[in-house]
């Protein structure tokens, strides 16, 4: 695959920090507050985003992950693969301020199945939705309430997103030419 556009580690993690500054700003009054992110892309971000919003707030704030594979739409199509996350939500949800967090977006049939599981395990008081890059191409109406890049794409690119929370020199955006 042919490499289109690279987001560096640099204007990665300035991102992550404006992403996080604008989630403080709305949210630093809030006593029920929990980040959750979106299997599996999400997850290294998420916790990354927790991170850097419980130093600013000054509070740990829990954080979890959520996989919505039962929820897909496009589970006969695309089965469930071997190595995925299970759920893990580290408190109840009822009537909790959720940040749910993911990497990309792209037609929003993640997050709606999301949405669904959420609901699943409970009814939680919002739900803000953050993004690191949104690619466009939607098929449903959902929109992230926070986004890192917006960066129009091709159906026929791919976007992989690399987190390694043990060397965030690597970390990177990258999208590709299939």
């Amino acid at each position: 695959m042919k490499i289109i556009k690279t987001i560096s580690s640099k204007e990665l993690h300035n991102a992550v920090d404006q992403l996080s500054e604008q989630l403080v700003k709305k949210h630093k009054k809030s006593r029920n507050l929990v980040i959750i992110g979106i299997a599996n892309g999400g997850v290294a971000l998420s916790k990354l985003i927790a991170q850097k919003v419980s130093s600013l707030i000054n509070r740990e704030i829990p954080s979890g992950i959520i996989n919505a594979v039962f929820h897909r739409d496009d589970l006969g199509s695309n089965p469930i693969p071997k190595d995925f996350f299970r759920t893990q939500l580290p408190v109840e949800i009822d009537d909790t301020e959720i940040i749910l967090i993911d990497d990309v977006i792209f037609t929003g049939r993640t997050v709606r199945a999301t949405i669904d599981e959420i609901f699943d395990q409970g009814r939680p008081k919002s739900i803000d939705f953050v993004v690191l890059l949104d690619r466009g191409h939607r098929c449903l109406p959902i929109q992230p309430n926070y986004t890192g890049f917006t960066i129009d794409t091709t159906l026929d690119q791919v976007v992989k997103a690399n987190i390694n929370l043990e060397n965030p020199l690597e970390d990177n955006l990258t999208i590709y030419q299939k």
